[in-house]
């Protein structure tokens, strides 16, 4: 399907949550994803990736004094620098192709 989609226009965006090791169908797919095609985000305050990429995290005590960690959006380097091992690209390269992506995909709503 990821075929039929690029040719649609679609992108594809990765969160740390498919960093988890019973995530591994989902990582070989993000291998497969044209480069020039690949966001990448951390689904904040939502799934949560996997300690090792909870560099940050938010503790939410609800009204009956139970916690619950919600993902912080700073664990977005350790998104990025997990997405551009997993591809075998250094971060810095890695991280200029997602600007770029992201520009070529909402560049015109940007002012």
């Amino acid at each position: 399907m990821m075929a039929s989609f690029i040719e649609l226009g679609a992108y594809f965006s990765f969160s740390g949550y498919f960093a988890h090791s019973r995530k591994e169908r989902q990582r070989s797919a993000f291998k497969l994803v044209p480069i020039e095609r690949l966001l990448v985000e951390t689904d904040a305050p939502d799934m949560l990736p996997p300690p090792e990429l909870q560099r940050f995290s938010i503790v939410k005590t609800g009204p009956t004094g139970d916690t619950r960690h919600l993902n912080h959006p700073a664990n977005i380097l350790a998104v990025y620098e997990y997405c551009a091992e997993l591809r075998g690209i250094p971060l810095e390269e890695f991280s200029q192709q997602i600007a770029a992506n992201f520009k070529a995909l909402f560049g015109r709503l940007l002012p």
